[in-house]
């Protein structure tokens, strides 16, 4: 058993001596996180030098003793260092840690260079490539040098990972002081020693209000976070008087722009220790993120930012400014901008606004807020009415909502129907919900803010426009005005109204007959006596309080579903969150009116639908407002979203007053026929609920395959989620169904789904058109992953077949006319090579190639491929290339030439000797073919001398090839100079030979004299 001493210090930290390698003290200590080092005597616990001795040191001497080890136990905790001596100490061990890291990674760099130069030394004997020549002499020496070249290269990429590392190191140690005092840095670690020395405050006043005594190994520990604290501060004010700028919440007011991760945040509350920035995670990135794209539902989403990680701060007005001019400030029109305006001069004036507006006094008599509670799946819910102070109203009771026989609130309050019976209870009672979202989950309740419901004026009767759950009324002939537009008189049925030129009516449902221009306006019914006008009322100024989420907004004659209300416009769903100003909006509605004029719209297929058939695109993302790109269309009333043509021309007619509203049983007055018909209404696209079984696939449909498993993983997705993108679609007449135009793989995923109905985009007018619906489907097919080259083919044919040019067909589907070009040729594959190509047996480039061969040279290329005599795609390329190049001279030369198969041997010919093309040849000419190519074979035969040569080279010592070539003409680098002419010639070369090798296999194997075609020859000549 040993002895063993373990001591501590301040200074030098825990050490354990006594020990020998191999008497098992290591192994017991080592679970007490002590180690050992060469730099250290003895073993050591990491990290514990400038510290209070550790409980381990116990825990150690006890399993050493349990062991039979005697133990000794040596602690002064009393005496210690500064904390200015400690950082010094520190920093000098970095510059020394930097030190040997660096030479570490000079050591490890070298020997990467070596071995790699070693490894280019050894390669240089396999001059362009020489392969091992199997059963040579030279085999063995050729493989150990192979695994040299190997070794090397291996042992160069480890030390040249290794010096990576070592130089990481280096760089990081180099950057400890810069790092280590940075005065932002070190903000943060004040924060959290503050924190630590008010824990071990609190503890002693509790210790002394109970009359413990608090340990001196405490104090002391206070004493040095005092005296650390105390160093870090000194080195902040000293950074901060060299001007380093320290931020603080005197540099800000609410309203600002602060710089914070490389990006703008306004700031919405400055905090003692933080701010509270605008946070929108759905817009992030964003060059500048204002208070108002952070709102949802009435609410600011906020972030802390950390004063320490602040970069600038740019003032509210100026930063207005330059968005205004469309620019982004930089750091130094900022920082000219804040010096401008300060922080200081700004909450002033907030102050001085604040006290200047009037209070609002709060009636305790209403409520202001409620609270639902419901559980999953329940049957019933309680209404709550709360007070200011979050407490039960003592003037309301609360109420009892029963769901519907037979149905359960089966999410809380994101019910529809339990959403619906809150609205109508809050409705009753005169109040509705402030729009700022619900807070709670189903457990505890859902609370909302609520506040009462704005009076309606009596005096402003409401305009009842024809709605699509109403018949249009016949249009009825207006006496001639001097306005220059067109007037339409509303139907009897209609209230009384005041009288503008409409910029939108219904067609009559009764066909009316043109009449000239110049013919008279008709007269009015006699029946009808006119009221008095009323007078002129202000347009419908739109308002935050008026909408809510899940309503429906009108601007530019689409409706929208409004996701929130803001201060200053509202926000829409579209590929991004879109905001539309007050000013734009022309209409609204509620989702059950819009889910009633959906259902109304499914009763008649010719019928609008109420929603906008696709995302509107001249809405953007500011609050600028937005101009129509086609400022003479009018627009469009509330309660309809069909574009109609505008109204022809016709007299000016003068004003007449509105007719009263007759009595429900009371006829109708015929309308009389109008001097000029209006244009029909010219609808694009309409959104509608279609049963599944109404919906047929597009027997033109470009995509023939769908993967099973996708369909099934979109299947389950609709189950959980449903239908989430509509389907587009086009009504047929004849068979009073839908035929689909886009989304047949959604189709089949609803359908195994178990879906009955799905949301489809109905193509009206033009897009009805067969050639356009091919179009459409085609570009929208075309470019998906799963959709394959040869379907591809196919719609660009059927679209070339429907007489679009090659280039119409490239601008709508976004490719070149060279790739339409090529996926159409890909059509002349025999069904052998579609397969192949299909299944990925080929690739497509090399299926182009193919796809130009003959039907019969097209299976023998896939034969020659299946059996594997291409070492490359390139290589079958070439080969395809030069077989086409051959069917092309066999095109021209006639029947003296066929396939390889069809040709019988001609007896008494050896196939060495043959020439192809000979039986056409003079008998001059094939006599120069044979000598030329004696000649060439025979100085092919010398190129074994100059690889004996050039091998002699590659196995000679260096410095033996050095000293006999010094004395030469041009010396080493003149002769290195020819070797690499030869290598670049002999590059040239192998390329010609590797072609010439394409063309003697084509012609070997696919084509060969035609006996029959001989014997013809001879005929006349024997004759």
């Amino acid at each position: 058993m040993a002895d063993i001493t373990i001591t501590h210090t301040r200074e030098e930290g825990t050490i354990l001596t006594g020990s020998r390698k191999g008497d098992g003290v290591y192994e017991i200590v080592k679970d007490h996180n002590f180690r050992s080092s060469r730099h250290v005597t003895g073993l050591y616990i990491r990290g514990s030098r400038d510290k209070e001795s550790s409980w381990r040191i116990n825990a150690a001497a006890t399993a050493l003793r349990a062991a039979g080890h005697t133990v000794t136990i040596e602690i002064d905790d009393e005496e210690k260092r500064s904390f200015a001596e400690i950082e010094a100490e520190r920093v000098q061990r970095a510059e020394e840690r930097e030190e040997r890291a660096s030479d570490r990674a000079d050591r490890a760099a070298s020997s990467a260079d070596a071995r790699r130069a070693k490894a280019d030394q050894v390669s240089e004997r396999f001059w362009m490539g020489q392969p091992i020549l199997i059963g040579h002499h030279s085999e063995g020496r050729a493989r150990r040098d192979q695994q040299r070249i190997h070794d090397n290269m291996r042992a160069s990429f480890a030390d040249r990972d290794r010096a990576t590392y070592w130089g990481n190191r280096a760089e990081a140690a180099a950057h400890y002081e810069k790092h280590r005092n940075n005065p932002h840095r070190t903000l943060r670690r004040l924060k959290g020693l503050r924190a630590d020395l008010r824990s071990l405050e609190r503890e002693r006043e509790a210790a002394a209000e109970r009359g413990w005594e608090f340990s001196e190994r405490r104090e002391r520990r206070m004493r040095e976070l005092t005296e650390e604290i105390a160093y870090w501060e000194a080195l902040v004010e000293e950074a901060a008087a060299k001007g380093v700028k320290i931020w603080g919440p005197d540099d800000f007011a609410p309203g600002d722009y602060v710089r914070y991760s490389n990006s703008y945040f306004q700031v919405a509350r400055v905090n003692p220790v933080s701010l509270s920035i605008a946070w929108n995670l759905r817009l992030a990135p964003k060059q500048v993120m204002t208070l108002e794209d952070a709102t949802s539902d009435g609410r600011v989403w906020t972030h802390t930012a950390d004063y320490t990680k602040v970069q600038w701060r740019c003032p509210e007005e100026a930063m207005n400014t330059f968005l205004a001019d469309g620019k982004v400030p930089g750091k130094k029109s900022a920082d000219e901008a804040s010096a401008k305006t300060p922080a200081g001069t700004v909450r002033e004036a907030q102050a001085a606004a604040k006290e200047a507006a009037p209070k609002k006094p709060t009636d305790p008599t209403i409520p202001k807020r409620i609270r639902v509670e419901a559980r999953w799946d329940a049957t019933e819910a309680t209404v709550t009415w709360l007070n200011g102070r979050g407490h039960p109203h003592k003037d309301f009771q609360p109420v009892t909502l029963t769901a519907a026989e037979g149905t359960k609130y089966a999410e809380s309050v994101w019910s529809k129907q339990l959403g619906a019976q809150v609205a109508q209870l809050l409705a009753d009672a005169g109040y509705m919900h402030a729009g700022t979202g619900w807070r709670g989950g189903p457990a505890k309740g859902l609370t909302g803010a609520i506040m009462p419901a704005p009076k309606v004026k009596p005096e402003t009767p409401a305009i009842e426009e024809p709605t699509p759950d109403t018949e249009p009324a016949s249009p009825v002939e207006e006496r001639p005005a001097p306005e220059p537009a067109p007037a339409a008189e509303p139907s009897v049925e209609e209230p009384a109204i005041e009288e503008e030129p409409p910029a939108e009516e219904p067609a009559s449902p009764v066909e009316e007959q043109p009449a000239p221009e110049s013919a008279p306006a008709a007269e009015p019914p006699v029946e009808e006596p006119a009221i008095e006008e009323p007078s002129a009322e202000e347009p419908k100024v739109w308002g935050r309080a008026d909408f809510k989420r899940g309503d429906y907004v009108q601007a530019l004659g689409r409706w929208h579903e409004v996701l929130r209300s803001n201060p200053r416009s509202v926000s829409v769903p579209g590929p991004e969150v879109y905001l539309i100003q007050w000013a734009m909006v022309t209409g609204r509605r509620s989702a059950a009116e819009m889910a009633d004029a959906e259902k109304m719209a499914l009763t008649c297929d010719s019928s609008g639908t109420t929603r906008n058939p696709m995302v509107d695109t001249r809405v953007g993302h500011s609050d600028q407002p937005n101009t129509l790109s086609t400022p003479e269309e009018p627009a469009m009333p509330a309660t309809t979203t069909e574009a109609t043509a505008p109204a022809p021309e016709k007299k000016a007619a003068p004003k007449r007053a509105p007719r009263a509203k007759k009595a429900a049983a009371e006829p109708k007055v015929p309308a009389r026929k109008a001097a000029a018909p209006k244009a029909p209404a010219k609808k694009a696209a309409t959104q509608k609920t279609i049963p599944i079984d109404r919906i047929d696939r597009d027997p033109n449909q470009p995509r023939e395959h769908f993967d099973q498993a996708k369909l099934d993983e979109l299947a389950r997705s609709m189950q959980k989620l449903g239908q989430l993108q509509p389907i587009t679609v086009v009504y047929l007449t004849a068979t009073k169904s839908y035929r689909i135009v886009m989304g047949e793989r959604r189709w089949r995923a609803a359908k195994a789904a178990g879906l009955t109905e799905m949301t489809a985009l109905v193509l009206h007018g033009i897009h009805n058109d067969p050639r356009t619906t091919l179009a459409m489907a085609t570009a929208e097919n075309v470019g998906r992953v799963d959709m394959t080259p040869i379907e591809e083919a196919k719609a660009f044919k059927r679209l070339e077949d429907a007489e679009y040019s090659i280039d119409e067909i490239s601008e709508m589907v976004g490719k070149s006319p060279a790739y339409v070009g090529w996926r159409i040729d890909l059509l002349r594959l025999c069904d052998s090579a579609r397969e192949a190509l299909e299944k990925g047996h080929l690739t497509v480039g090399l299926s182009w190639y193919v796809s130009l061969l003959s039907t019969n040279n097209q299976m023998r290329f896939l034969a020659r491929h299946a059996r594997g005599e291409f070492k490359s795609t390139r290589e079958a390329e070439a080969f395809a290339q030069a077989a086409r190049e051959e069917e092309k001279r066999q095109e021209e030369q006639g029947s003296f030439f066929v396939l390889a198969e069809e040709a019988p041997a001609l007896p008494g010919r050896d196939s060495q000797d043959a020439i192809p093309g000979s039986l056409d040849l003079p008998e001059d000419e094939r006599e120069r073919i044979t000598s030329e190519r004696a000649k060439l074979t025979k100085k092919i035969d010398k190129l074994g001398d100059l690889g004996a040569i050039l091998s002699e080279l590659a196995t000679a010592n260096p410095e033996e090839l050095a000293l006999l070539l010094a004395g030469t003409p041009g010396g080493v680098p003149g002769h290195m100079l020819r070797i690499e002419h030869l290598r670049e010639v002999a590059l040239s070369a192998t390329k010609t030979l590797r072609q010439a090798q394409a063309i003697a296999a084509v012609r070997a194997d696919s084509i060969r004299i035609n006996p029959e075609a001989v014997s013809e020859a001879a005929t006349p000549e024997a004759a």
